[in-house]
């Protein structure tokens, strides 16, 4: 029954998020649906998503099987939702992270990061999410992809995002990983200008915020003067 071959395909969700399964055990069971004649609608594709996105963070999937179950994802629903999107961010820093990981900080090219990025940015276009929209946690999640690509163009669009969500609807969260990703690119005098702006506009001097911009001011001997 479709209810049976539901409970698999939570059970494959389950699985992924331990690192036991991948987005091919939940194609096998959409396989499977359609094969007995069930409809698969948006609810299958969503779980498809989900896993597709705990396997990246259990690092047993690859991110461009994200980005195959969010385009199953769009074609089904016609659009993808905040959190969709958010679940594809999160999947590309998951994926930014254990590549860092695997390689020890070292051999992973520049080229990697814009390349995946060249592939999140449709995704953004094709769901009208490009700042305001995507919310503090979606551009935070830029911001961190920024910090640990460490390449300027890619800060460069953050802060793009970033400056296109009203101060008001900005946390604290959004502040720390984007004055981290700008003293990824050594620019130390922004992140401390951002630092400023964020007490300005009632955010609180958090432990977490202060030593986040002192590491990314650490860089400038003058600037951490000024902290």
């Amino acid at each position: 029954t479709k209810e049976t071959l539901t409970v698999l395909l939570n059970v494959a969700v389950s699985g992924a998020g331990k690192g036991q399964a991948t987005i091919k055990d939940g194609e096998h069971i959409l396989g499977r649906m359609r094969g007995c004649g069930f409809d698969i609608g948006i609810e299958e594709f969503e779980r498809l998503l989900l896993l597709a996105k705990l396997s990246v963070q259990s690092d047993v999937g690859n991110f461009s099987d994200v980005l195959k179950a969010a385009e199953a994802l769009q074609k089904n629903s016609g659009t993808l939702s905040q959190k969709h999107v958010i679940w594809v961010l999160e999947s590309a820093v998951w994926s930014a992270y254990h590549r860092r990981q695997n390689h020890q900080g070292s051999g992973v090219s520049e080229r990697w990061y814009n390349d995946t990025w060249t592939r999140v940015e449709p995704v953004l276009q094709a769901s009208n999410m490009a700042g305001e929209e995507l919310g503090s946690k979606g551009v935070a999640l830029c911001a961190r992809f920024a910090y640990l690509s460490e390449s300027k163009n890619l800060a460069l669009r953050a802060w793009q995002l970033f400056r296109a969500i009203p101060p008001k609807h900005r946390n604290s969260l959004v502040y720390r990983e984007m004055i981290g990703a700008l003293g990824a690119v050594r620019n130390s005098e922004a992140a401390l200008g951002l630092l400023k702006v964020a007490i300005k506009n009632g955010i609180t001097l958090t432990s977490e915020l202060y030593m986040t911009t002192y590491e990314a001011c650490s860089y400038d001997p003058a600037v951490v003067q000024e902290l």
